[in-house]
């Protein structure tokens, strides 16, 4: 199995999107329509401060794990790639450049400059 099939990145957005659209639907209907309706039983219950601030924690916790993610990849992409050994490079060829996929085209960037030194051609 080929490590990029099993990345669930693009449906992990997906349905992170829907789930963020949604919230921030609800928080907008919240507060238009605070006074009355089902909205003001809500809003009456936690407090418009609370409303928010829970709506509000929910992508800050998000963006606080993506940032956690990126590190630890951008941390183990480096480690792989900080090697004098071409034989240790041939060997980490895939995730290093799964990594680089991952982590973007200044990364790719740094896979072909290290192919370069290495002198290795494309082996696909």
């Amino acid at each position: 199995m080929d490590v990029a099939s099993s990345d669930r990145r693009p449906e992990r957005y997906a349905v992170l999107g829907v789930i963020f659209t949604v919230i921030f639907i609800v928080c907008i209907v919240a507060f238009t329509y605070r006074d009355d309706g089902a909205m003001a039983l809500v809003w009456d219950a936690v407090g418009g401060y609370t409303f928010f601030g829970i709506f509000a924690a929910l992508p800050m916790i998000y963006f606080l794990y993506y940032t956690q993610h990126w590190w630890r990849l951008r941390r183990e992409f480096h480690q792989l790639m900080d090697t004098r050994s071409k034989a240790r490079f041939l060997t980490n060829i895939d995730r290093i450049e799964f990594l680089a996929w991952k982590l973007g085209p200044p990364y790719a960037g740094a896979v072909r400059a290290k192919r370069e030194e290495f002198r290795i051609k494309r082996l696909r």
